[in-house]
């Protein structure tokens, strides 16, 4: 199971999830208590190792200065968390996550419009530690799709999401954090947690 570590603003969150074993790390690049400014990204990102990817965070932001901020820190990844079109996240030249929000049983955008990028299922107020309707996804359409899976996940209840979506990936932030900073043990929790625990149940399964 891939892991991804949203919201790193520290070096030492960030050294924390190198070591527990994530996948991917976010920086955040949106209005938001997380937000990184793009000079200190760039100086967290040369501490990432090559087989772990950095994702920038992006909320309808200018195309021109999204991949200014990608070249210029360094990214992998480019995650479209707002209400960009289909047709501009073709534009961009990095692999794309396209966030679609649930609320409900409504989702923020058709999935099949979004055929060249990653999916990633989250609820409608991201970041917050809100669990969305997870019944509102139709498994079958995503079927063979890559997807993370994001919203209010934590310790608790990253197992439940896995068993139930068989995710690509899963996204934690929040859920990671205490008193709204990132927590060092929960990161290593989270991350053993996603991979090791998830290994020994899908062992059983065989």
């Amino acid at each position: 199971m891939l892991v991804k570590i949203c919201g790193i603003t520290t070096k030492d969150a960030l050294e924390t999830a190198i070591e527990a074993g994530a996948d991917f790390v976010g920086f955040v690049f949106a209005e938001s208590k997380r937000k990184i400014l793009p000079e200190k990204a760039k100086e967290l990102a040369k501490l990432v190792p090559q087989n772990i990817k950095k994702v920038g965070v992006f909320v309808d932001e200018p195309l021109e200065n999204l991949l200014e901020i990608a070249n210029w820190v360094g990214l992998d990844i480019v995650q479209l968390h707002g209400n960009e079109s289909p047709e501009y996240a073709d534009k961009i030249p990095f692999e794309t996550i396209k966030v679609i929000k649930i609320d409900g049983k409504k989702m923020s955008q058709d999935i099949e419009d979004f055929a060249n990028s990653i999916l990633m299922f989250d609820a409608q107020i991201s970041g917050g530690g809100e669990k969305f309707n997870w019944e509102a996804v139709d498994l079958d359409k995503i079927k063979g799709r890559k997807f993370f899976i994001a919203g209010g996940l934590n310790c608790e209840n990253v197992i439940s999401a896995i068993e139930y979506f068989s995710p690509f990936a899963v996204d934690v932030s929040s859920g990671v954090e205490t008193d709204g900073q990132k927590d060092v043990e929960k990161i290593r929790e989270f991350v053993k947690i996603a991979k090791n625990r998830y290994t020994a149940v899908f062992n059983r399964g065989k």
